[in-house]
């Protein structure tokens, strides 16, 4: 697990829940999963909690490691780490009617396809 996402596989502490991670607000990740992360929709509980009931483990906006043109770093909604040693990365893209949303995707995923993701 990388710095700054959190692994739902089991039962999370607290303060993993909450103030420990660095993307969290309050007022936005408002849904609670199985395992006690607290995610921004009922999509992402529903995936998180199949995932869990699979044992898939997944990292939660986990930080992806380049930036984009501007410097940015983005946090996928789902990164998985495979069993030979690549990642995966899923964007749950939940609300593409919304331009400001769909132009903030199409920056990230242009990101991600220039680093072979």
């Amino acid at each position: 697990m990388r710095k700054g996402a959190y692994r739902c596989t089991e039962r999370l502490f607290e303060s993993q829940k909450t103030e420990r991670r660095p993307c969290f607000d309050p007022e936005k990740h408002i849904h609670e999963t199985l395992c006690g992360l607290r995610v921004r929709s009922k999509s992402e509980v529903i995936i998180i909690n199949s995932l869990l009931n699979y044992g898939i483990p997944v990292d939660y906006e986990r930080k992806f490691p380049y930036p984009d043109e501007r410097g940015v770093y983005f946090r996928p909604d789902f990164t998985f780490d495979l069993p030979d040693g690549r990642v995966l990365i899923w964007e749950h893209l939940g609300m593409l009617r919304n331009l400001e949303y769909s132009e903030h995707i199409g920056r990230k995923l242009a990101t991600y396809q220039k680093y072979g993701y």
